[in-house]
């Protein structure tokens, strides 16, 4: 039994797109380290610049962005920004302890 065309597709692409996973990965930190602005503020761009880098590989690659993907999204998206709230205050609270 063969397989439908978008899965030979998405097969062909799939170790390049590792690679360049693994590779955007490991060079990150050190283009971050020598910045002149914070991790916060990286996170902050990074995350407006890979939104539309992921729609628009959605749009390419796979079915897009529909209400079922979105909804998908939800749970695990109020998680990570919970998650970057509280680390937020608590390095600002760490900050002000250690200048105490």
């Amino acid at each position: 039994m063969s397989s439908p065309r978008g899965a030979d597709n998405r097969a062909e692409i799939a170790v390049p797109a590792v690679l360049l996973a693994v590779l955007a990965w490991g060079i990150g930190p050190l283009m971050v380290r020598d910045m002149s602005v914070g991790g916060y503020t990286t996170a902050m761009f990074r995350m407006w610049l890979g939104a539309p880098a992921m729609y628009l590989a959605s749009r390419w690659w796979g079915n897009g962005v529909t209400w079922k993907s979105l909804k998908a999204c939800v749970v695990p998206g109020c998680f990570f920004g919970a998650s970057m709230v509280l680390d937020s205050w608590q390095y600002a609270r760490h900050q002000l302890l250690m200048q105490l």
